[in-house]
């Protein structure tokens, strides 16, 4: 028995060192329904189905991606459908496989990248440790040892649709979220500070249950800047159109 080959509509997988592991296709459709004089529905219209995917990835080998080599807003076809890139999620954590998983949304068809927002360049390492990616942070204290640290990163995809069918794109609020867990073992508590561009939006909170270590959690929040892939686009065609031949 073969299975079905998994494919990664946002191309962030490439089955060398990050892989699909599960697709979802989040297809789905708006039924408008109207009531005659008795209140049965008397009408409706189902739009044409929509897809908003998300792709569980895992990790082969370690990564390293520059600045703005993975773009949140980023556009992709697929079956002649174009998707928006809305989410990149990466987890690492003690003694388990660093994880990964993307989703986004369709957009209009013949949707070209505009506005995006670059993901900071960074190394991943494939080993089960708990990692820090983009110096978001650094942890000190005694006996203070990081447990899991996960990142979100994301922009929300804004749709603009006629009859419920997309017509136009942003992409807004772009930011990275560090969640990350602490355990202590030491006397003494740890003490977090925020890397450049990141700061600390939920400070550690401490958690003491009988009978165990205390573990300390925490948020740290960069907020992205956006770019212009079509101004970018014309200021390189005026470049070359000044040139001389």
């Amino acid at each position: 028995m073969s299975f079905k080959t998994k494919t990664d509509p946002f191309g962030i997988a490439d089955g060398t060192t990050i892989v699909a592991l599960d697709v979802t296709g989040g297809e789905s459709a708006t039924n408008t329904e109207a009531a005659g004089e008795d209140g049965s529905i008397v009408a409706n219209t189902v739009s044409s189905t929509l897809r908003n995917p998300s792709v569980t990835m895992a990790l082969k080998a370690a990564i390293s991606k520059t600045l703005g080599q993975w773009k949140i807003g980023n556009v992709t076809t697929e079956n002649s459908k174009c998707f928006a890139l809305g989410t990149i999620e990466i987890t690492t954590g003690a003694g388990v496989a660093p994880g990964m998983s993307v989703s986004g949304n369709q957009v209009q068809d013949g949707a070209a990248t505009g506005c995006y927002y670059p993901v900071p360049a960074f190394t991943l390492l494939a080993k089960h440790h708990a990692q820090i990616l983009f110096s978001a942070f650094t942890l000190s204290g005694t006996g203070c040892h990081l447990i899991t640290a996960n990142y979100r990163i994301s922009g929300k995809i804004n749709l603009v649709t006629k009859d419920h069918e997309p017509i136009a794109f942003d992409v807004v609020e772009g930011k990275i979220e560090a969640s990350i867990t602490v355990k202590q073992t030491g006397s003494a508590a740890p003490e977090l500070a925020a890397g450049t561009g990141f700061a600390i939006t939920s400070p550690l909170a401490e958690s003491n249950p009988d009978g165990d270590y205390p573990t300390y959690t925490a948020t740290l929040t960069l907020y992205l800047e956006k770019s212009d892939a079509s101004s970018q686009s014309n200021a390189s065609s005026q470049s070359d159109a000044s040139s001389p031949s």
